[in-house]
């Protein structure tokens, strides 16, 4: 979580082409986000993004159609979406039993 670095990569860009690829906001990951060295280097075009978050929620962007898709997801660090994925991965392994609990001092 937080906002990306220029210079940040965490995954390698050859691998990049392989995915359909979706960001919290587009705009902004085209320079900071994961793609962006990418998007540099020619290996994507600035048009590589499937959608947002936002547009595969309200259904104006696809999802993942079948389990051979590759997602992956460029959050740069919009802080609400960021929050609000955390509260829902924790609510829904606190639902399943799944997961630890680390306390932090």
């Amino acid at each position: 979580m937080g906002s990306d670095l220029h210079q940040k990569i965490e995954c390698e860009v050859g691998l990049l082409p392989r995915c359909r690829m979706y960001a919290d906001f587009i705009e902004h990951a085209r320079v900071r986000g994961e793609v962006s060295q990418a998007i540099e280097q020619g290996v994507l075009d600035k048009d590589c993004y499937v959608g947002s978050l936002g547009q595969v929620i309200n259904g104006s962007a696809p999802g993942r159609a079948d389990s051979q898709q590759i997602t992956l997801y460029d959050g740069v660090g919009i802080g609400i979406q960021d929050t609000t994925i955390a509260r829902e991965i924790l609510d829904q392994a606190s639902a399943k039993g799944i997961g630890s609990r680390v306390k932090f001092s």
